[in-house]
């Protein structure tokens, strides 16, 4: 087997093993919208790197399967962080926004509407 053939080996179960991450965390919906699977890629990819796949397989079978269910147990949770923090995120930018329209100089307002278009 060449370098390049066991390159896209690897590449193509580490794909499949963020496909079964993606079941078992109950993301299925990044196995459809592209935008979701790349937060769910980068998730996994943050945590279980292509570059330690060859470790993970002289691993026994049973504590692969342990580990890959653990990957999908973190890999949800990163998702939600991430969901979460862009959710503060916009409600901050929101509040701003707000506290800026309700102030009584018109330079104020005129500012805050150039940082933070509507």
């Amino acid at each position: 087997m060449t370098k390049s053939t066991t390159m896209q080996s690897f590449e193509r179960l580490h794909k499949i093993i963020i496909e079964y991450v993606c079941r078992q965390a109950g993301l299925d919906r990044a196995l459809v919208d592209e935008a979701a699977a790349e937060e769910v890629r980068a998730a996994v990819e943050s945590v279980f790197p292509l570059s330690s796949l060859a470790r993970f397989l002289t691993l026994e079978a049973d504590e692969r399967l342990q580990q890959i269910e653990e990957l999908a147990r973190i890999t949800l949770g990163i998702c939600l962080y991430n969901r979460c923090d862009a959710e503060l995120f916009c409600f901050q930018i929101r509040h701003e926004r707000n506290r800026c329209s309700h102030t009584s100089s018109a330079g104020t307002r005129a500012r805050a509407e150039t940082r933070f278009p509507q």
